[in-house]
This record gives structure tokens, C-alpha cells and sequence, in this order.
């Protein structure tokens, strides 16, 4: 393919545009939801505003007129999907969130333990 068109209005962070990065086909999309996360606009492809049909249109015109652009934004999907979207960083990054949420956790109860601690001894004053 020589773009692959998202003109979903809701979306979270579609399969499809992931997809589509991995074989390096440049994307047009509205930007909703999490479709921005993948799509770095005027880089691996170009959003359109949520519903702005005119520019979604104008926007796949440049890309399938503009060959060089096409490839150029081509290259850059296949590298940020095998790069930063890649499986690794993902499952990289997923630890470390579920890391810091646990950290956070260990510092709330810690706290939370020395205020039940504060009180205890004030209740008892």
C-alpha cells in the first residue's frame, strides 16, 4: 500500500496504525484517542483534527502526490515501529510504570504506617 487512511473518530491506540508503521506505510489519520502516540504528524504520517474531513482529504492528496515525502515518512514508520514501538520497549516500559506504581505503593503504606503510628501514640496521650 502506498498510505493506510484511519478515518476512525474514536480510537484508543489502533492495531491497525501499529501495523501499518511495522511495514512502513505512512499513515493519514484523524488525530483522536491514542492515535497520536503512533503517528508523529509530518513525520511518520499526518493528522487531520477530529472530523475536519478537508484536511484527512488534503492530507492524503500531499502524501499520494508527494512521493518523496511518502517514502520519506515510509522509512520513518518502519524505524519508530521497530524502535520505539517495538515489543521490547514496550514490555521495557510496562515493567517500569508497574515498577514505580509498586514503589509509589512501598512509600504510601510506609507513610500511611507512620501516621497510624503518630496517632496510636497521641490516642493513648
Amino acid at each position: 500500500a502506498d498510505i493506510f487512511i484511519s478515518a476512525s473518530i474514536a480510537d484508543n491506540y489502533p492495531s491497525t496504525l501499529l501495523e501499518s508503521a511495522a511495514c512502513g506505510t505512512p499513515i493519514v489519520a484523524f488525530d483522536v484517542g491514542g492515535v497520536s502516540e503512533i503517528v508523529i504528524n509530518n513525520e511518520t504520517g499526518l493528522l487531520a483534527s477530529s472530523k475536519d474531513v478537508e484536511c484527512m482529504a488534503e492530507n492524503i492528496q500531499k502524501l499520494l502526490i508527494d512521493n518523496d515525502l511518502r517514502d520519506k515518512m515510509g522509512t520513518k514508520c518502519r524505524a519508530y515501529a521497530t524502535g520505539d514501538l517495538s515489543m521490547d520497549i514496550f514490555v521495557d516500559r510496562y515493567l517500569e510504570l508497574y515498577r514505580k506504581s509498586r514503589m509509589e505503593k512501598s512509600a504510601y503504606a510506609a507513610e500511611k504506617a507512620m501516621n497510624d503510628v503518630r496517632h496510636s501514640k497521641l490516642d493513648a496521650e
